[in-house]
């Protein structure tokens, strides 16, 4: 990768925060013989980027990433050079900068990288989960994918998102790992204590997460659903979904499962008024019926959540699973599976 595409993509990991002003940095890493190029290489304490650069010349220097990135940012190709006094000086077509190097103590080493990485095959399915991780500054023992060889996962509590393929993995990785994710084909690699994952001249990598309120979803969500289940179109289901979370105040859905005769309405749920204010039926394409004689199933869900799962849905179909109250509602296309939780209501 060319020098100032090198530094925006490596860029993209450094913190902003003021508490995290000593990894506000890039460090430039010279060749290491014929089998290490040059690298640039930056971190904010739990994800870090290792980013191959196409120069002959690259020196040891540990340089404040603001000022590297402005000269990132000017037009046209660039270059550096060492001008002595721990000074690099990089050249662009419009203007010159002189930035003074830092001092290596107390920057974060590079962790041990593995020499052998697996592709991964189903990536773009993987990368569907990540939208239900928990917000790190709300619940950072959620803010994690959690990897097992059978499986790929994110939680807040309130939903599950899960995609059921096995890799060469296992352990809870922060979530921020995989924003700005560069394009290209991915390959993986993990050790007891790092995940490390290859995206053409990009290594991103990450401490391995240890969150105990992490739950036990094994125990919680069942590979297969064994109850009731209704087949409908994807795009008519979510069009009624964010309809019905539009013009509802608190942006809540009523999902209503009929069994005799079988059908799905979606009503938009007011917290004040009896009558909803929006009301749906979607077509059932076909179905799994559940006990005889039972009452109808009735399930209040967040629209936004029923509404980024099925974003994530690429099949024409969906099947909507439920049960009782206490179960979730279940969304099923494929290896995807979605398990948004009920809301109380009365």
């Amino acid at each position: 990768m060319e020098l100032k595409q090198a530094i925006q993509r490596v860029a993209k990991v450094c913190p902003r925060k003021k508490e995290k002003a000593a990894l506000q940095a890039i460090r430039f890493l010279p060749a290491q013989g014929e089998n290490t190029p040059p690298y640039l290489f930056a971190t904010d304490g739990i994800r870090s980027a290792l980013v191959k650069v196409d120069i002959d010349q690259l020196p040891n220097v540990l340089l404040p990433s603001a000022d590297v990135v402005k000269a990132a940012n000017d037009p046209g190709e660039m270059d550096l050079k060492e001008i002595g006094y721990g000074k690099i000086e990089f050249h662009t077509p419009i203007s010159s900068y002189q930035v003074q190097g830092m001092n290596f103590d107390g920057y974060p080493t590079i962790p041990p990288i593995p020499s052998q990485y697996t592709p991964v095959m189903f990536w773009e399915q993987v990368s569907k989960v990540f939208h239900a991780a928990a917000k790190p500054a709300e619940v950072p023992d959620l803010a994690v994918v959690h990897f097992t060889p059978d499986y790929v996962e994110c939680t807040d509590k309130s939903r599950l998102v899960r995609i059921e393929v096995s890799g060469p993995w296992d352990g809870l990785v922060p979530v921020t790992v995989f924003q700005t994710w560069p394009k290209g084909d991915v390959f993986t690699a993990f050790t007891s204590t790092h995940a490390f994952f290859w995206v053409g001249d990009e290594l991103r990598m990450a401490v391995l997460a240890h969150s105990p309120d992490y739950p036990k979803t094994n125990q919680v969500v069942p590979v297969r659903h064994a109850g009731p289940f209704m087949l409908v179109e994807t795009q008519v289901f979510r069009d009624a979904i964010r309809q019905g979370m539009k013009l509802s105040t608190l942006g809540l859905v009523l999902l209503e499962f009929g069994e005799q005769p079988v059908s799905l309405k979606i009503r938009a749920w007011q917290e004040k008024s009896e009558e909803s204010s929006y009301e749906a039926e979607v077509p059932v394409l076909n179905s799994r019926p559940g006990v005889p004689g039972a009452a109808e199933s009735v399930l209040l869900i967040m629209g936004k959540y029923l509404d980024e799962a099925l974003k994530e849905v690429d099949t024409p179909n969906v099947r909507v699973c439920y049960g009782n109250i206490n179960d979730p509602l279940r969304i099923e296309s494929g290896l995807f599976r979605a398990c948004i939780w009920s809301m109380v209501y009365s």
